[in-house]
């Protein structure tokens, strides 16, 4: 209960505003964890971006890594897009004797009771897990109250003479911007703040949990992430006859020997690369107008133009080639290839003056098969794109790369070059 004092003057009982207080106060739990005291509280998104200094990408806490500041933008914009968003427990340190802890009840080994944060200590909460989303949750935060600053003076404006329609379209926009204030207002984040002054201690904490920490890998986040629309059309294109029981659901990576021919992620790539080519990401535009239904017809018009162009491809589909025989023999067993050409047959396809048909293609990728023996000899044509190492059995799979090798597949198709025709310096196998 905030202090009183007696107003000698009127003779009133005065309650002292809590803007005055020297502490927050927040109901807590306490307990010990590896022999460490540990203080858990909850906070809204407002309430965070007040008590925990926003973390300066440019200068790194010691004990922590540098912070990548598109992914705090994009955790800005999830919690900010999404009412069912979700947050693990931020991990905070902070000397033994900054804060007090009143105790209400025991149950247990934990002890709940309120604990007393001042104000001249906030800067002593460092952060040991979470960086990323304290700042993702202040710059939403920031955005929130500049969207409203603006959306309140587009009101104005609008009031001041403009029709009925567009106040009324502003008035929309401003209490959209307010209810989004109020969501994060009465949602909660929940804390935890270990007390560990020693910096060994602590960088140690931080290392610990970093190897115990089990990431998500990209091939689980494409299966089980709904939000995006090449997701959504994944589990439609992997019934594909090519693909269907032949795709790699936990790992990010295919070893010589797993069975599948492509990973979640890889197929996630290709059927991505389809709509939009190489270059290209699915804008939050596109996002909102495509269909998860067409999405897959389009990625199954295009393995189905696979296996007609090459028939190591079909082998496959039909069990008579294993995806383990294929990598060691061609470059169509590596994931990086066949996105390159759903990359080129985009680009190829593309509505215009020198768009290819996809009886078209089909036969220039035909062809192009004669010259895809895996691994690649010291001198051919796929030695020069650059993008190739000597004896290589897949292209290298840096964007840069993945641009380049498209490009040249691309403009063999729109102007054959001899050793594809079967004249001059074949493409050596």
């Amino acid at each position: 209960m905030s202090p009183k004092s007696k107003d000698q003057g009127l003779g009133l009982d005065l309650i002292e505003p809590s803007g005055y207080a020297s502490h927050d106060e927040y109901f807590a739990r306490s307990f010990v964890q590896g022999g460490r005291r540990v203080y858990s509280v909850d906070l809204s998104v407002p309430q965070l971006a007040a008590t925990l200094p926003e973390p300066d990408p440019n200068h790194p806490q010691e004990g922590n890594r540098r912070i990548n500041p598109a992914h705090a933008r994009g955790f800005a914009e999830y919690v900010q897009e999404r009412r069912d968003w979700v947050c693990p427990s931020l991990l905070l340190r902070a000397p033994d004797d900054e804060f007090e802890f009143q105790l209400k009840k025991e149950i247990g080994g934990t002890d709940l009771g309120i604990l007393a944060i001042p104000r001249l200590a906030r800067n002593s909460l460092q952060i040991l897990d979470g960086q990323h989303r304290i700042l993702g949750f202040h710059i939403a935060w920031r955005s929130i109250s500049e969207t409203l600053q603006h959306d309140r003076e587009a009101v104005a404006i609008a009031r001041r003479g403009s029709s009925a329609r567009k106040i009324q379209s502003a008035e929309k926009a401003l209490q959209a911007t307010l209810d989004l204030r109020g969501r994060l207002d009465s949602e909660r984040v929940s804390v935890d703040i270990v007390i560990v002054d020693d910096p060994v201690a602590y960088k140690q904490v931080f290392v610990d949990i970093a190897d115990n920490a089990k990431g998500v890998t990209r091939t689980l986040s494409t299966r089980f992430d709904r939000r995006k629309v090449v997701n959504r059309a994944l589990p439609l294109v992997a019934e594909h006859p090519l693909v269907k029981d032949r795709i790699e659901e936990e790992s990010d990576r295919l070893a010589s020997t797993n069975g599948n021919l492509l990973t979640a992620k890889h197929l996630a790539d290709v059927i991505r690369t389809v709509q939009v080519g190489v270059a290209r990401r699915i804008s939050k535009q596109l996002e909102a107008e495509l269909d998860e239904r067409i999405v897959a017809k389009d990625a199954h018009r295009f393995l189905d133009l696979l296996v007609d162009a090459f028939p190591e491809l079909a082998a496959v589909r039909d069990d008579e080639l294993s995806p383990q025989q294929l990598r060691r023999t061609s470059l169509l067993g590596s994931a990086t290839m066949l996105r390159v050409l759903a990359g080129a047959y985009h680009d190829l396809t593309v509505p215009g003056s020198d768009s290819m048909s996809e009886a078209e293609v089909i036969g220039y990728f035909h062809k192009l098969g004669a010259h895809l023996r895996a691994p690649i000899a010291a001198g051919s044509a796929w030695r020069e794109t650059g993008v190739f190492v000597d004896s290589g059995m897949a292209p290298q799979a840096s964007q840069g790369d993945v641009r380049k090798l498209t490009s040249e597949i691309v403009r063999w198709g729109r102007k054959p070059p001899r050793w594809l025709s079967g004249k001059g310096r074949a493409a050596k196998k």
